[in-house]
């Protein structure tokens, strides 16, 4: 399930992909990762540059800390 990028939201995504007749999803595992994406043959480099925006800048989520909460992290921070 596609949480957003740095970028867009994931409603975001959904709408662009959505623009040109297509459509945009992600998963992952522990050792694997997976973004597919489906449009109409005339926008594929439109689906491209989203599926490189995905997988380059996702919003990934992350367990849960020591104290029960829910975190999101996005590449950019996880430098810090």
């Amino acid at each position: 399930m596609l949480r957003g990028t740095a970028r867009r939201t994931a409603v975001q995504l959904a709408t662009s992909s959505e623009d040109i007749g297509g459509s945009l999803d992600a998963n992952g595992e522990v050792e694997t990762a997976e973004v597919r994406g489906q449009a109409l043959a005339r926008h594929w480099e439109t689906l491209l540059g989203l599926v490189a925006e995905v997988a380059l800048s996702a919003v990934i989520a992350c367990r849960r800390d020591r104290k029960g909460a829910s975190a999101a992290s996005r590449p950019d921070q996880d430098a810090r």
